[in-house]
C-alpha cells in the first residue's frame, strides 16, 4: 500500500466521523479547520453527509417508537 493512498483512505475515514459527529477535542478542532480551508477534504465530507442522508430520510419515513 502507498504512503498516499493510506493518508487519502485515513482522511476519508476522518470525514466520515466528522460527518457522524463522532469526533472530539483536539480531532474535531482539526477537522473542522481542515473543513475550512482543505477543499478535498469538504469534499469528502460533503461526500459521507450525502451517503448519510438515505439513512435520516428512511428514519423520517418508517414509524418510530
Amino acid at each position: 500500500m502507498t504512503q498516499d493512498f493510506k493518508n487519502d483512505r485515513d482522511d476519508r475515514a476522518v470525514a466520515g466521523e466528522y460527518a457522524l459527529g463522532l469526533l472530539e477535542g483536539d480531532a474535531k478542532a482539526e477537522a473542522e479547520r481542515r473543513f475550512t480551508s482543505d477543499a478535498e477534504f469538504a469534499r469528502a465530507v460533503e461526500d459521507w453527509r450525502m451517503r448519510l442522508l438515505a439513512f435520516d430520510d428512511a428514519t423520517a419515513q418508517g414509524d418510530v417508537s
